[in-house]
């Protein structure tokens, strides 16, 4: 506690829901620096066969490029409840199954698949975000992006924000220059969003954001069953030259997507997967 008490500010990723109320002094968000890969979430990275690198699907044996061309009973490795949710209705006839450990250990967990059926060796391709395989330049790997607009990107996802003490005007003006403003409204629209839906890492809550140059922000949201049969989908544009605006083009779309439906799914899900699930 004493250590809380002398923290002026922390460097957390955005992508986890907002915290609830603290009993230590609270650190507020502040800002956010400039996202990485708006707009582009998820890719499929392909198996590699050994004959000049050509994506091969283990189940199959023949060659692919994309989820689409995957033959039926193809198994797509993912962590990501809300992944699986969207894809499933997006591509039924595929097999998603959970995959675990750091990038390096996922891509491995992939160019090791056999068809034997063999426990952790029978991946056709895997489902990762964009921004992770960016930044380790392995663009090489990517088969496609998935268009947000059928999987829609868990709320804050690929931004690193900053969080101050609660009127700590000191570091306020010391850091008032380092954040990114298009970045920062997205990211309080989407979290506005989310915390009227009461959701976590683990619920297939998925969302889009644009800010035009004319200060317009364009907002897309999407809820999922698990199986991926039943979904809420709604949008919102609002004008956005403030935090404020943002907050309330966020809420505006929680509403729209409730009145799709999207409350009567989410309580249908187990709210015992928040806690044990990891980040989406």
């Amino acid at each position: 506690r004493g250590f809380i008490g002398q923290l002026r500010l922390s460097v957390p990723s955005y992508h986890r829901p907002p915290s609830p109320p603290s009993p230590y002094p609270l650190l507020v968000p502040f800002c956010v620096f400039s996202r990485a890969l708006p707009g582009t979430d998820l890719v499929a990275a392909l198996h590699l066969s050994s004959d000049l690198g050509t994506p091969r699907c283990p189940t199959g044996g023949g060659s692919y490029s994309n989820l689409a061309s995957l033959p039926a009973g193809s198994v797509v490795g993912t962590s990501s409840l809300r992944r699986t949710a969207q894809l499933l209705a997006l591509y039924p006839e595929l097999v998603f199954e959970s995959v675990r450990g750091n990038l390096n250990t996922r891509l491995k967990k992939l160019d090791s698949s056999t068809n034997d059926g063999a426990e952790l060796m029978r991946y056709s391709a895997l489902v990762l975000a964009a921004a992770g395989i960016h930044r380790m330049g392995w663009k090489d790997r990517i088969g496609e992006y998935l268009d947000p607009q059928y999987c829609p990107y868990a709320v804050s996802q690929g931004s690193v924000g900053i969080e101050c003490r609660e009127g700590d005007r000191a570091t306020f003006a010391l850091l008032r220059g380092i954040g990114h403003k298009e970045s920062t409204y997205r990211c309080i629209a989407e979290r506005a969003c989310m915390r009227v839906l009461e959701g976590g890492c683990s619920v297939p809550i998925g969302v889009f954001s644009k800010l035009s140059a004319d200060r317009t922000i364009h907002l897309r949201g999407a809820v999922h069953s698990l199986d991926g049969k039943v979904y809420a989908k709604a949008d919102c544009t609002a004008r956005c030259t403030s935090e404020a605006e943002a907050e309330a083009a966020g809420l505006t779309l929680a509403r729209h997507l409730n009145t799709a439906g999207a409350k009567e799914i989410l309580d249908k899900i187990p709210r015992t997967l928040g806690p044990t699930a990891k980040p989406t």
